[in-house]
């Protein structure tokens, strides 16, 4: 993927704001093509040789905040639940390093948060919605059942 140069310029800050992260991560590495452009490498059993082509500054950082939000969730043990004000405060510092960049960056964060937040609820919705449909049938068999 060719990239511009100001996009270039911009994901080199993203990643190298994010290197701690990336180099600490078991599952994945970003590696960088004069071909292909920059690239999600997945590791680990079974996924050696996964590559995932990143479009462009937008696409690698909302990668990033979904990676943070799964660790959330993760530690939170439950799936849905995110905690998005320590994400916040674990991105921000991290955000800071990007100069001119940040305040879009923050920007994009937020949209990442209220878009997750969204599909969140529609999946709650959904449960809710089967959950009511299942104690209906339970009710109908239940009534079946007794004399």
């Amino acid at each position: 993927m060719v990239y511009s140069p100001q996009e270039k310029q911009k994901m080199d800050a993203l990643l190298e704001a994010f290197q701690e992260y990336v180099d600490n991560n078991a599952y994945y590495d970003i590696v960088y093509s004069k071909k292909a452009g920059f690239l999600r490498v997945c590791v680990g059993e079974g996924a050696d040789q996964i590559y995932f082509p990143i479009t462009g500054f937008e696409d690698m950082l909302g990668m990033f905040i979904d990676d943070f939000l799964l660790d959330e969730e993760h530690l939170a043990g439950h799936y849905l639940r995110r905690d998005y004000d320590h994400v916040r405060t674990l991105l921000i510092p991290i955000l800071d390093k990007l100069g001119s960049n940040q305040v879009h960056a923050l920007y994009i964060m937020e949209q990442r948060f209220e878009d997750c937040k969204a599909r969140c609820e529609q999946m709650r919705q959904e449960r809710l919605l089967l959950i009511r449909e299942t104690e209906e049938v339970l009710e109908d068999l239940r009534k079946s059942v007794t004399p």
